[in-house]
């Protein structure tokens, strides 16, 4: 039998159960800090999934049309007004009205009703506007004579 100098050294095993992730020495265990210490407050916070911070900015983007929505709809209610007194039509043919300029302009809606409030302070609608508003003012009562809405 030989006979040997040193004994040789074998690394310490982590008791561990079946299954676990072995602990590393950047994270002790809670045991090991000793009894009646707690483990210090997390300073990161922990990451969120792609599809909640996609969520996330989803939400955002809805509630800041909402809000641009709810700051429009009087500019639109009024040049509802102003289309039912000076085309004599309903409030559902100059809502039809308003958005078929929309369409055909490829301006949105609230600056249609903007052009269109304007024309009563004095500031007539640039001429795409006007023209479009004209066609759709026909095409309002076209429908209307037929029997449509």
């Amino acid at each position: 039998m030989k006979h040997r100098s040193e004994p040789t050294a074998r690394p310490a095993r982590a008791h561990r159960t079946p299954g676990s992730l072995p602990l590393t020495p950047a994270e002790p265990s809670p045991a090991a800090a000793g009894p009646g210490t707690t483990t210090p407050p997390r300073t990161e916070a922990p990451a969120r999934p792609a599809s909640e911070a996609a969520e996330s900015e989803r939400i955002r983007q809805e509630n800041a049309q909402l809000k641009q929505a709810i700051q429009a709809r009087p500019v639109i209610d009024q040049a509802r007004g102003v289309l039912m007194a000076t085309c004599s039509c309903t409030a559902d043919e100059a809502w039809a009205v308003l958005r078929d300029t929309s369409q055909h302009t490829n301006i949105k809606l609230r600056d249609i009703a903007r052009a269109v409030i304007g024309g009563t302070q004095g500031i007539p609608p640039p001429e795409p506007v006007r023209t479009a508003l004209r066609f759709a003012v026909l095409r309002a009562r076209e429908r209307r004579a037929k029997g449509g809405t």
